[in-house]
């Protein structure tokens, strides 16, 4: 045990100072197009507006509030910024560590539960240099909005939502089965948390409803209760995030200045930054499709697997079909849900793949799990090219 604890921490020094070199060279260095500084000078504006007793609307504030209280304290934006980001980039280590040991129904710090939570901090997209700078000359897009990835580094908001990913997606497989029994306890908490991540990123929630519900329906769950039970249970859990959400677009795009609007496409954004997006989506999800077809008969009736997939899904064609017109218009900012869904894919077929490891099935699939760990090795390695790039 204390070998394993000497391995946590060995692995948390090296996220700390990776994680720190990223951004600080996203605050100070201009070789990076980055949100970072972008979203620091919101917080800057809403303290000063605050100040002057005027109004300035962030759709979602939850990170800059927390910035603002860290300046507040520390006296220095930068500063502030990075520890915040540091602080939560810990947070979600962690949170892997435990809900991996969960699952696996294991200590806290096993060496799997602290090796494969220190790779999923990593993972990214498959990089092939020739295929890739085929499909597109700019990899800082193809990143995100070609490929995809589970750790975008260049934006704050996004390290802030995924803290809620795990937890909503735990409480709410749990009691999938029949959501009736959900203490009022539970309850509140899972408002809490769903709200929080509409207020720190809309995204997650916004894939997330959809797919719950649509879980629910494909495995027949709705048979066993009454519909007008089930309608009121659904709107106890939604209806706070869903007028949050309401909100924020209805501000966005509605009642205020009206610079951009949301539309129908068919993947306008993805064509842009990829000549063939099929090709880079099988680079982001190469990994977890292996995972899900090397025991197909078993994952397809698995619930965490069917909920990440939905997931998957849901987000796809939120980032596939919808995009916002004009300046915005290649941001991609309905990408950020698919990049979280390749967060929980990955988070769910490292689940699965340890357990195999730990299991007599590992000799029946013996070259099957090779290939598994091949190709996860392969996203690591274009995890690991994704963050030198930020390293300068």
């Amino acid at each position: 045990m204390k070998a394993n604890k000497l391995l946590y921490l060995g692995f948390l020094i090296i996220i700390v100072f990776v994680y720190t070199i990223v951004f600080k060279s996203l605050i100070f260095s201009n070789l990076h197009s980055t949100d970072l500084v972008t979203h620091i000078r919101f917080a800057q504006k809403l303290l000063s507006y605050s100040m002057e007793h005027k109004l300035y609307f962030i759709p979602h504030p939850l990170f800059h509030l927390l910035l603002i209280v860290f300046y507040l304290i520390f006296g220095s934006w930068e500063f502030s910024a990075i520890l915040l980001l540091i602080i939560i980039v810990v947070l979600i280590y962690n949170l892997q560590i435990f809900f991996i040991s969960k699952e696996q129904k294991v200590g806290f710090f096993t060496i799997g539960s602290i090796i494969f939570s220190f790779i999923l901090m990593i993972v990214s997209s498959i990089y092939i240099p020739p295929l890739n700078n085929w499909l597109s000359p700019d990899y800082f897009s193809v990143m995100f909005s070609g490929s995809g990835t589970p750790n975008v580094l260049h934006n704050p908001t996004y390290y802030l939502v995924k803290v809620f990913v795990l937890p909503v997606f735990f409480i709410s497989k749990k009691y999938l089965g029949n959501i009736l029994i959900l203490s009022r306890k539970t309850i509140i908490i899972f408002i809490v948390l769903l709200s929080a991540s509409v207020l720190a990123k809309p995204n997650f929630a916004l894939s997330f409803i959809p797919a719950f519900t649509l879980l629910i329906i494909w495995n027949g769950y709705y048979k066993s209760l009454k519909p007008r039970y089930l309608f009121k249970k659904l709107l106890l859990l939604f209806s706070v995030p869903v007028i949050i959400l309401f909100l924020q677009f209805f501000v966005m795009y509605m009642a205020g200045p009206r610079d951009s609007s949301i539309r129908f496409c068919f993947f306008c954004v993805w064509t842009h930054w990829s000549k063939i997006p099929a090709i880079s989506i099988l680079l982001g999800i190469a990994f977890p499709l292996f995972m899900f077809f090397i025991n197909f008969k078993r994952n397809v009736k698995n619930i965490s697997y069917q909920f990440a997939w939905l997931f998957f899904l849901t987000s796809l064609l939120f980032a596939g079909f919808l995009c916002e017109d004009s300046y915005r218009l290649l941001a991609g900012n309905f990408f950020w849900g698919y990049n979280l869904s390749l967060y929980l894919l990955f988070f769910v077929s490292m689940i699965d793949f340890i357990e195999l490891l730990r299991t007599k099935e590992f000799r029946i699939i013996y070259f099957k799990m090779i290939c598994a760990t091949t190709i996860l090795l392969l996203h690591t390695a274009g995890g690991i090219y994704h963050f030198s790039i930020y390293m300068h």
